[in-house]
């Protein structure tokens, strides 16, 4: 399984000048098992809109397209747990947390994030990588 945070997303669906980190990004996400949440869902459309990358009809789009190819997890009690340790043993402020107790709950092998400390190994459970490094 892997989880893919909106920074990944995001390179995919902008016209990002890096047209390398486009291109990596889009093949991520042609990838088999792959698990997103809906936090990730939220921030990818959020921007999508603020920063004027896609029109609202676009992101319905994008929004039926992710439920409909994708593991979607919605925030639990589960990944509540996880998240006070999360914060705890990787330092990272609550949102990025966030992001990887849910990637921990969805038992993904790996995260992809560009946000985050390549190579850091969660739990000797979860290896976080950059994939534009």
């Amino acid at each position: 399984m892997i989880f893919i945070d909106s920074n990944v997303w995001l390179y995919a669906v902008s016209d990002e000048p890096n047209a390398g980190k486009r291109q990596k990004a889009i093949r991520l996400l042609q990838e088999a098992n792959i698990c997103i949440s809906s936090q990730v869902i939220n921030e990818v459309l959020a921007n999508i809109l603020k920063k004027r990358i896609g029109t609202e009809e676009y992101a319905s789009e994008l929004l039926e397209h992710m439920y409909a190819d994708y593991m979607v997890l919605k925030f639990c009690t589960t990944i509540s747990e996880l998240l006070g340790n999360c914060v705890g043993s990787t330092n990272y402020p609550y949102w990025d947390s966030l992001i990887v107790a849910t990637a921990l709950r969805s038992n993904a092998d790996t995260l992809y994030s560009e946000d985050m400390q390549d190579g850091l190994n969660v739990r000797n459970r979860l290896i976080i990588k950059n994939p534009f490094q």
